[in-house]
């Protein structure tokens, strides 16, 4: 009996485009994968360097709650052992959330 088995170097498929958010806003950064063996994603802020997670499963980074120090260039890198594959995207601004407040004006008339 003969198998057959076929591999499939690690590639991204999507990536979240670069965007402005809010502060206070949940973001999500996806990064779509495809590849047999299944691939393994990090996330690296490229902007400080940390590698944000190592995952196999979930290709997604959350950041619950966006302010500008999340500002900055994050890469998604996927590899297996056919193959490497890394794209990055920018949160480019982050506003912060404001409410107006109007105040009713009185006038006073003095004689």
């Amino acid at each position: 009996m003969l198998y057959l088995s076929f591999s499939a170097p690690a590639k991204i498929e999507y990536i979240t485009p670069s965007a402005t958010y809010v502060s206070g806003s949940r973001v999500e950064l996806q990064c779509s994968v495809e590849g047999d063996p299944p691939a393994y994603v990090t996330w690296i802020n490229v902007t400080d360097g940390n590698i944000l997670q190592n995952r196999t499963v979930n290709t997604s980074y959350v950041i619950p709650s966006v302010s500008s120090y999340h500002k900055g260039t994050y890469r998604c890198v996927v590899n297996n052992r056919c193959g490497k594959d890394s794209r990055d995207i920018k949160l480019i601004d982050i506003y912060r959330r404001f409410s107006r407040l109007w105040y009713p004006f009185t006038f006073f008339l003095i004689f």
